[in-house]
């Protein structure tokens, strides 16, 4: 089998390497999942991590910029 080479745009590669990036992530995440359903980080530490207030953090929640945390 012969060697075959794509040409991509910048834009195109970055496209490509955003999605793998992704898609690697979305699966290291599923892993991460813990046996018991307990929230990885308390509402506290998240809010902590982020550098912002609980109510920033129930904003954002309720606003959809990040996920429903659980706890």
């Amino acid at each position: 089998m012969k060697d075959q080479f794509i040409i991509l745009s910048k834009d195109d590669l970055t496209d490509v390497l955003a999605l793998l990036i992704r898609e690697a992530l979305r699966e290291e995440i599923t892993s991460l999942k813990p046996d018991d359903n307990s929230p990885l980080l308390t509402r506290e530490e998240a809010a902590n991590i982020l550098d912002i207030s609980l109510p920033t953090l129930n904003q954002w929640e309720k606003d959809g910029s990040i996920p429903k945390l659980n706890g």
